[in-house]
């Protein structure tokens, strides 16, 4: 399965928003359970989540988010304003690149300060 960076947001947003303290269960429209829940663990793996990610042999992922770590909250402020997102990929698909986390942040962090500095 192939990580998909507008789905990884839409997670991170939506634990954000959750009024629940725990997430075990997320629906997004757009996306099967089996996608959310591979991102998930690999929301976890990065260190954006805190949570555990249990598998089954005949299904996908079980979660049980707790909340985002710093790191997650970190790089959802930054990825949080619509255009600086729509900016940071259409700069990375022009010039071919892959998108790692770590890359997109640099490149949020450079877009959020074009529109912070004059």
């Amino acid at each position: 399965m192939k990580r998909d960076m507008d789905l990884v947001r839409r997670i991170l947003l939506a634990v954000e928003e959750s009024q629940d303290p725990t997430v075990s269960y997320l629906e997004l429209d757009g996306w099967s359970r089996a996608e959310i829940g591979y991102h998930m663990e690999l929301l976890v793996e990065a260190g954006y989540l805190l949570g555990t990610v249990t598998h089954s042999k005949n299904g996908p992922a079980h979660y049980y988010v707790q909340r985002l770590t710093w790191d997650g909250h970190e790089f959802l402020d930054l990825a949080r304003n619509q255009t600086v997102w729509k900016e940071a990929k259409t700069s990375f698909m022009e010039k071919g690149a892959g998108l790692s986390l770590d890359v997109l942040k640099a490149v949020l962090v450079e877009f959020t300060k074009r529109l912070l500095l004059p």
